[in-house]
């Protein structure tokens, strides 16, 4: 079940039709409307009781025998609510079948992170539900909430939630002063030469190079490139020692232009510019203030280039998207495919440093959003790791949110060694496969990990 309505403490009784006027959205849409309203009459019931005993700390889950249900205030007096079935199995004892189920294998931190992003995501391209409903009323609001979440509910696969969902990092390309400055005068260069630009984001693969935009911002468009657009329209193909993912065209590639690059997004003549998408609204922050701008997402090699117009009329000076389009085309598409190439040698340059190949590991870093793993690596064919070292590390890592610096070492049933870090804002994760070990020779094993590794890091010791 997802729903979304609005909440108002109730005193009295309430006719059924003031009930469904505040169901803004319920999934699935099979259920009977008696249904829907007692599912979320029952939610608003338990929010309001909850509030009675702790008004400043508002319910976030609910555990069942059957079920887990997380709950978030998006907005004043707006809840969304998440409720999925736990897994089980059926056993047979003494004669007899029972059901026992698992609700260990269900986080409540990693679904509450995934009704989050849902919203932040709605916000990126509709703005506040708030915003909404003042501009265009209640029922457009209720419009434009059904044709968001009926596709997002549908692509949401809940069980293949990790901790990846909690962390919702940014890979980052890690290239020398010199590249970089390569990529940050080639950005000066396109926002000085069209000054209705106003934020731009560089990536190389799904890499971060380089962002214009606020940390907020960037981690939840970060998330829909990576999960949306790009898997729209590429294939994953070899992995550079770098770790830089290579694209190719999933299906018909756009006909790039003479300039060697093509609009992903972008408003103009699909014949002429290859374009595969029309430009999309989204809303940013500008100067602390968020703004509707138009999003252009311009492809070239294996760089990606995204920038954002704003839409404001005092500030926005594009009168004719397509001519926009164009004098772009000419000017970044040679650019961006010499960039890209330049890139593609430097990684090609890296020396691999075999560390995929002895452990699975996973970095994250709350202040710079960087996350960095192996937990899956495409280099090496053996993966150890199972959902329950999974559900291992996600429990770990919901446990030190309220802590400050700890260290966890724990044995798997499979004879797996996981060690766990957490030092400051950063979070470091090591799974060894070595079940001869002891936890002297893991400690040891870790410490030279980190000496040779991550040197630049502090850990606690």
């Amino acid at each position: 079940m997802f729903a979304l309505c609005k909440s108002v403490r109730i005193h009295l009784r309430v006719l059924q039709e003031q009930q469904k006027q505040k169901l803004l959205y319920y999934w699935p849409k099979d259920d009977t409307l008696d249904r829907q309203l007692r599912n979320t009459g029952l939610c608003e019931a338990m929010i309001n009781f909850t509030q009675s005993f702790s008004p400043r700390k508002l319910c976030e889950a609910v555990h069942t025998l059957k079920t887990r249900q997380v709950l978030l205030q998006a907005e004043p007096d707006i809840w969304m609510v998440m409720k999925v079935s736990l897994p089980f199995v059926e056993v047979v004892t003494g004669g007899d079948r029972v059901i026992e189920y698992h609700d260990e294998l269900v986080q409540d931190s990693i679904l509450q992170a995934a009704l989050e992003t849902s919203y932040q995501m709605f916000k990126l391209f509709n703005n506040t539900f708030k915003y909404v409903e003042e501009k265009n009323g209640h029922e457009s609001m209720k419009d434009r909430i059904e044709r968001f979440f009926t596709r997002y509910t549908m692509m949401m696969e809940v069980d293949k939630l990790d901790i990846f969902m909690l962390y919702k990092g940014i890979q980052f390309l890690p290239l020398d002063k010199n590249m970089f400055l390569k990529v940050h005068y080639l950005v000066n260069q396109l926002e000085s030469t069209f000054r209705q630009i106003h934020r731009s984001v560089y990536l190389y693969g799904d890499q971060l190079v380089w962002s214009g935009l606020e940390h907020d911002d960037m981690k939840i468009f970060y998330n829909y490139l990576t999960t949306s657009l790009f898997p729209a329209h590429f294939t994953t193909s070899d992995i550079q020692q770098s770790g830089a993912t290579q694209f190719q065209f999933a299906t018909h590639a756009p006909v790039q232009s003479p300039q060697g690059g093509c609009f992903l997004l972008g408003q103009t003549s699909r014949h002429s510019l290859g374009l595969t998408g029309r430009s999309t609204t989204v809303y940013v922050k500008l100067d602390g203030k968020l703004t509707s701008c138009r999003l252009y997402v311009y492809h070239a090699l294996n760089s990606t280039m995204c920038f954002f117009v704003s839409e404001d009329e005092d500030i926005s000076d594009v009168s004719d998207p397509v001519d926009f389009c164009k004098r772009v085309d000419t000017f970044l598409g040679p650019l961006l495919s010499k960039s890209s190439r330049d890139i593609r040698e430097f990684c090609a340059k890296a020396k691999p440093t075999g560390l995929e190949q002895q452990y699975r590991y996973i970095y994250f870093n709350q202040v710079n959003l960087a996350v960095k793993s192996s937990l899956f690596s495409k280099r090496s064919p053996n993966n150890i790791i199972t959902p329950d070292i999974m559900n291992l590390i996600g429990e770990i890592s919901a446990e030190y949110q309220s802590v400050e610096d700890n260290e966890t070492i724990a044995r798997t049933r499979s004879d797996c060694w996981v060690v766990c870090r957490k030092s400051g804002q950063r979070q470091f994760f090591v799974v060894i496969s070595q079940k001869n070990a002891n936890f002297t020779e893991i400690n040891d094993e870790i410490r030279r990990l980190c000496s040779k590794e991550f040197t630049n890091i502090f850990f606690l010791d």
